[in-house]
Order: structure tokens, then sequence, then C-alpha cells
């Protein structure tokens, strides 16, 4: 789509891309429209999910329910490997036991007694120490700590599951953490070492997060609207785009959270399994995934208000005649100005009844119908002092 050089007026638009005739704002072309609002949206979802993990750290930290869930008595042998189509158990009964007498059973006790979630469970909590603003350590988890817990269940695991640990596995098992590990320690330090990383860390987790979030969410917004209206669209349809993008991805997080945690959501938090776990995972996605549906809907309702209130027509209110100083409205209208004096007479008057003089000019025939009087007929006019007795008709004495 081209850009407009002409106005709907006909004038042509300035280099400024104003009207000089009407002061009509030239609309911008289809791909503007399309790359901003596509930012817009991207912008939305960004500050959605923000929003989302605030939520999930602060749930956690509030309620302690996922570092509790992992020091219950739940079953990580039961935890099925990706890619595998085997859990914990299987996997190490049918990689690394070679001695056909160890069944599987075998093996997941061994697991479950390496207590390795209890493990998981200090380290968070020692994450959520620091976020809560209880503790200034940064979590660090080194290969000699999983070692070290491993050679700590050395003989269970050999009494279990008939399975050696040698020195060997122990160095390759060094050389497979050594690299992740390390990484997870850097971002862990890049992100909370030093007290303004962990000033701005426990900001993010803060109830003013949401407050930022909703501005930052509002300001949007008005950018959106800004977008469409430049480009010749209503400005209230801002509200429908930004509804629908919080709405979408709500619906398939609640219907996600529905599908693959249905069970967990009605499970007791003292079960024995996972399912604590799962449970503590998705209570904040369904939270706000329902808060997400409730704003989406509400920014949607909006604009269909605004869109019937606009489609509706305007009612045409009668104009009240206000009392002028002579009279009425009706009886300014039957009125007029003597040409003369300036006062009011009636409308249809034809002199004025205060200065006498005739306001519309005589007619032919009014004039032809009068006679005409002999100047000989006229009598002279009579002037007091003047007259004249000696020549007058009147008798003597």
């Amino acid at each position: 789509m081209a850009k407009m050089t002409t106005c709907t007026c006909g004038a042509e638009f300035n280099s400024d891309g104003v009207c000089p005739s009407c002061g009509k704002q030239r609309s911008r072309s289809a791909g503007y429209r399309i790359l901003h609002g596509t930012l817009c949206c991207i912008a939305a979802l960004f500050l959605l999910l923000c929003m989302t993990t605030t939520a999930f750290v602060r749930h956690q930290l509030r309620y302690k329910r996922l570092t509790n869930a992992l020091r219950s008595e739940i079953k990580l042998s039961d935890v099925n490997i990706p890619g595998e189509g085997k859990n914990v158990a299987e996997y190490i009964r049918t990689e690394y036991v070679n001695d056909d007498a160890v069944l599987t059973e075998d093996c997941a006790e061994a697991v479950d007694c390496m207590e390795i979630p209890g493990f998981v469970a200090d380290k968070l909590g020692i994450w959520g120490d620091l976020l809560r603003g209880d503790s200034d350590t940064v979590m660090q988890v080194s290969a000699d700590e999983v070692i070290g817990l491993l050679e700590s269940h050395e003989a269970q695991l050999y009494r279990s599951c008939m399975l050696v640990i040698d020195d060997s596995d122990k160095v390759e098992l060094r050389q497979n953490l050594e690299g992740p590990l390390a990484s997870l320690n850097k971002t862990f330090q890049s992100l909370y070492g030093s007290p303004a990383l962990r000033a701005l860390a426990r900001f993010r987790v803060s109830g003013w997060r949401y407050v930022l979030d909703v501005i930052l969410l509002a300001l949007l917004l008005w950018r959106w609207a800004v977008v469409r209206r430049n480009s010749g669209k209503d400005a209230a349809s801002a509200l429908s785009a930004m509804g629908k993008t919080i709405l979408i991805p709500s619906t398939v997080t609640f219907v996600l959270c529905a599908v693959f945690g249905i069970g967990a959501m009605f499970a007791k938090d003292g079960v024995v399994g996972l399912l604590p776990v799962w449970k503590a995972i998705r209570m904040p996605y369904w939270l706000s995934a329902m808060l997400g549906i409730s704003a989406g809907c509400v920014l949607l309702i909006i604009y269909q208000l605004l869109l019937q209130r606009s489609l509706r027509p305007a009612r045409q209110r009668p104009v009240k005649a206000t009392p002028s100083r002579g009279g009425s409205a009706a009886a300014s209208a039957a009125e007029k100005h003597c040409i003369y004096c300036g006062k009011r007479i009636p409308a249809e008057a034809e002199f004025c009844i205060y200065c006498g003089k005739r306001l519309t000019p005589a007619a032919p025939e009014a004039a032809a119908a009068v006679p005409d009087v002999p100047a000989e007929t006229v009598p002279e006019p009579f002037i007091p002092g003047t007259d004249d007795l000696s020549g007058s008709d009147l008798p003597e004495g």
C-alpha cells in the first residue's frame, strides 16, 4: 500500500504529512501497521510472561510448596526419562546393572534412598532465602557435592542392586557435570553476585513488579491505539488486539494445565509420589491463566461496548428556544426593525407605529387613484398677525 499524496478533501499533503486545507494527518501504510502491531504483540506477550514468572516465584517463596513436596516421600525412580520410554529405575537396570538377579524394584529402592530430591530442595531453599532477603548467599552447585552424595550411598547401592561405583565412574561423572554446573553457577553469580543485582532480583519478585507491568501494559495499549489511528483504523480496536493477545496464551496455558495436571490438582500434599511436586509447580499457572482469561475478556467486552456506542445513531434532542428581552423566539421572528427609528414593529406593518414613516414604497395603482387638485382651488394658508382687514368682505361697524 503506497502512501497517500492527496487528502480526501482534494488538497495535497505537505512534507510533514498534514493537509494544509483541513489539517488532516496522512494515514500510514499497511506495512507500518503490521510491523508496529507485531512489535506491540510481542511486547505484550513478553510482559505477560514476566507477570506469570513473577507469580510462580512469589507463590513458591510464600508457601514453599515446591521445597516441601521435594522433601516429602516422593519417588524419583518413577520419573520418566524423555526420549527413552523408561523411568529412572528401568534405565539404571538396563544400562548399568549386568546381574540378572537384580530386579527393577531393587534399582528403584536404591534410587529413592539417595535422597536426591532433598538435595535439590536444600539448594532451592538457599535461592528462596536470597530472594526473600533472609540471606545474601548465592546458590552454587559443585560436582564434588554430587559425587559426595553418591559416595555416601555407595554401600546402599551395592546392597540393593549390586551396583559398584568405581573411580572411573566417578571421573566420568565429574567430567559430565563440570560443564553444566559451571554454567549454572556462573549464571547465578551474574544474577545475584552484587548487592545491586540482589536488590533488583528482589524487586522482580515483589508486589511492585505487578504495578510496573500493569503500567507498561497500559502504555503499550496506548501505543497500539496510536499505531491503529495513524494507519487510518479505529483506535479502539487496540483493545480487541490486546485482549486477544492476552486471552489466547492464557487459554492455552489453562487447557494444558487441565489436560496434563488435572490429577495433580486434586492430589493431597502428603501423597507418596510425584503428584505433590507437579501440583506445586502447576498451581501458580492455574491462577495466572485464570487471571489472564479474565483480563482478556474484560478488554474484549469494553471494545464491544465502545463499538456499539459508536454505531448507535445519535438522538436528536429538541432545541429549546431561549427567551429574549423582547419576548419569545417566535415573537422575535414575527417582528422587524424600523429603518428610520430602529424600534421593533410588526413584520407585516407598512408604516412605523412610532415615527409614522412608510417602510414600503407605495403601489403605482394607489398613486394613480389620488385625484389632482387644481392649484386655484387650494385655499391659502392662514397666518395669524398678517391678515389685511381692509380688503375683507366683512360689513363695517
